[in-house]
């Protein structure tokens, strides 16, 4: 509102200043002064100012006036809607973050599913499929999302050796767990996207393989996370 109001004060300054100007022009026009000075124009002065505090001038210049008016009226119809304009682009822009903030929920709810299939071992190949086939949706509202889900699903396509054949499942609880850990670090960056934060995509990454280094000495189960058995390639260089 503030921006608007020093649009309207800057506006009706202009208008005021080009009046003003007109109007003297105006006035030499009629009295035929040529010098400042002129006695003449000194006289035609004193008459137009006792004709101006009578208001006789109004009848003069009633065209000029209507002018002035119509100028200030369509200023503030330009600022009306420029008004407007500038409310339906931020109820739009509005709109889009809650929808993408509901898309992102119903994303997270798909995310869990995968991280319970990997975990209960039941087949998760067609979750990921359909995950992969949501990635134009995802990139309309966020590239850097989209970037990363392409990258983790290559990961893990490239990883699982005849994934599409569904010969074989993941090689062992390391490929298991690292699996699990990209898709609960995905889970956080969309946790955090749709409270509308701004997460660090390498920073969420490092805590959750930190967490699944010590989970995994616990188990007994040995591996770098940056090597194998089960490579991150891309993952984690994003």
């Amino acid at each position: 509102m503030k921006s608007v109001g020093r649009a309207a004060g800057a506006i009706l300054g202009i208008v005021a200043g080009l009046w003003v100007l007109l109007y003297v022009m105006f006035w030499y026009q009629r009295t035929g002064c040529l010098a400042a000075f002129d006695r003449a124009c000194n006289d035609a002065l004193l008459v137009w100012l006792e004709r101006f505090v009578s208001l006789g001038w109004v009848r003069d210049y009633q065209t000029l006036l209507a002018g002035f008016f119509a100028l200030v009226a369509g200023a503030f119809v330009w600022l009306a809607a420029l008004h407007q304009t500038s409310h339906q682009v931020a109820q739009r822009k509005v709109e889009r973050a809650e929808t993408f903030a509901q898309y992102l929920r119903s994303l997270i709810v798909r995310v869990i599913e995968i991280e319970h299939a990997i975990i209960e071992e039941i087949d998760c190949r067609p979750k990921l499929r359909d995950l992969q086939s949501e990635l134009p949706t995802i990139s309309a509202y966020s590239p850097q999302l989209s970037m990363i889900i392409m990258s983790s699903l290559d990961t893990i396509f490239e990883s699982w050796d005849d994934f599409d054949d569904g010969t074989s499942d993941f090689d062992g609880d390391g490929c298991r767990l690292v699996a699990l850990a990209i898709f609960h670090t995905i889970a956080i960056f969309i946790k955090k996207s749709a409270k509308g934060e701004i997460p660090y995509w390498e920073s969420i990454r490092q805590d959750v393989f930190n967490d699944l280094s010590k989970r995994s000495e616990k188990l007994g189960i040995q591996f770098d996370t940056n090597l194998g058995p089960f490579p991150l390639m891309g993952f984690n260089k994003l």
